[in-house]
């Protein structure tokens, strides 16, 4: 433990002289933020929810049976099926009156950070 209190002490001295305030602020600041996390790892440890990985996927397949899930067991079949639901998923904005206007909407987005002028503001002028 003493280990533990020379290296808080020499992090204090780090931390103050890096934020510009005194050791004792900065030593409490390390404390709180310390037993912060003691709470909530022990907060973790009692409720007790395992980490793992993603093992299976089922989803129904429009194609055939849109009722009947199939299960995906594989890492090659569950990274297949989330790519060719994410391309989907992102063509259905070609379904809209937007994709004729992508000149019109990337003019109106401003790339320094100034507020753009839009149609009805240039209409006004």
């Amino acid at each position: 433990m003493k280990k533990r209190t020379e290296f808080l002490q020499e992090q204090a001295v780090l931390m103050a002289q890096k934020l510009h305030t005194d050791k004792e602020k900065a030593l409490k600041a390390i404390i709180k933020a310390e037993q912060s996390k003691s709470i909530f790892r022990s907060i973790h440890d009692i409720t007790g929810k395992p980490q793992a990985s993603i093992t299976q996927v089922d989803f129904s397949d429009p194609h055939r049976d849109p009722t009947t899930l199939i299960t995906l067991t594989t890492k090659e079949e569950v990274e297949h099926a989330i790519l060719t639901r994410n391309q989907k998923h992102s063509k259905q904005s070609l379904a809209t009156p937007f994709r004729f206007c992508t000149t019109f909407i990337a003019g109106c987005v401003s790339r320094t950070g100034q507020r753009p002028g839009l149609l009805f503001e240039r209409n006004l002028h």
